[in-house]
């Protein structure tokens, strides 16, 4: 009987511990899908993170594109200096040509107006302007050649009527002012020349030719290194 009773306690207590166990396995059950939740919760950051940084990439990317878009916009429209140089000619005062900030099509648009008027109306005249010695009746005389000298004088004067009919880009009229002064200041040496020349007066020719020739040079020099800036400036140098 009493054995009985212990066996009954036993199987009893097996019922229990087996209960218990039971109890214990749906809460591990529980803490399992618990644990891959916070897994996939952690992926779910991760991804979202990895996402974040690819449209910040993206972001940057595309500034990155509009500032190079900038930049060769300024690349086209680069901005270039013309002038800002001292012409010196021996016998002559010097001449500062004034410096200009323009844009290189600015220059280019400016060179095409000026530059067949610079090339048709500077000339070297050194030659023209020496005097030819001969003696006639037993008089020394000088003869410069006045057909030449007229002629080149009047491709000046129209080239001067030229440059001031051009309307040049704003940032270039100093440039224009410029040359217009230039031809204004040579028309005189010209006319000086010609009319030593057509007087037949030795003295007064050779005067005239001193005095002027040089003032002729340096126009020449003038007008050409602008032509040669406003090239460089366009980019064609």
């Amino acid at each position: 009987m009493h054995r009985r009773f212990v066996l009954t306690l036993l199987a009893l207590l097996l019922v229990l511990a087996l209960a218990a166990c039971a109890e214990e396995q749906p809460q591990e059950a529980e803490e399992t899908p618990a644990g891959t939740e916070t897994a996939e919760t952690a992926e779910e950051a991760a991804t979202a993170e990895e996402t974040t940084v690819e449209a910040t990439n993206g972001e940057a990317t595309e500034t990155t594109a509009e500032i190079a878009e900038g930049t060769t916009a300024e690349v086209d429209g680069e901005q270039v200096s013309v002038g800002g140089f001292v012409v010196e000619s021996q016998d002559t005062p010097e001449t500062t040509v004034p410096e200009v900030t323009v844009s290189r099509s600015d220059a280019q648009e400016y060179l095409d107006q000026v530059q067949p008027i610079v090339e048709d109306s500077v000339q070297d005249v050194s030659s023209l302007a020496q005097p030819e010695v001969r003696v006639e009746n037993g008089s020394l005389t000088l003869d410069l050649p006045l057909d030449r000298l007229e002629s080149t004088r009047d491709d000046l004067r129209d080239g001067l009527d030229e440059l001031r009919q051009i309307d040049p880009p704003p940032s270039l009229e100093p440039i224009n002012e410029q040359l217009i002064e230039a031809y204004e200041r040579t028309l005189p040496a010209y006319t000086e020349i010609i009319e030593a020349a057509d007087s037949g007066d030795v003295g007064r020719i050779n005067e005239a030719v001193q005095e002027n020739l040089p003032r002729i040079e340096r126009f020449n020099a003038e007008a050409r290194a602008i032509l040669q800036d406003l090239e460089r400036a366009a980019g064609e140098q």
